[in-house]
């Protein structure tokens, strides 16, 4: 599923965008708070998706 990672960076860019324009669109209190909450869920996102594919099968020069 590699269409989640676009989605999580357009999170992490409006979450630091929501973040900057926020407290003049919405109220200072409302504004950061929903840039923090959009830019946490899209660095959550990516981080648990940067880890890689690990093999499921231990068949190398260290299996024992």
């Amino acid at each position: 599923m590699k269409i989640k990672q676009p989605i999580y960076l357009a999170a992490v860019l409006a979450g630091a965008l929501a973040l900057f324009l926020g407290p003049e669109l919405v109220g200072k209190e409302l504004g950061l708070a929903a840039g923090f909450a959009i830019l946490m869920f899209g660095l959550y996102g990516l981080s648990r998706r940067s880890g890689g594919d690990k093999p499921s099968n231990e068949s190398g020069p260290d299996a024992a």
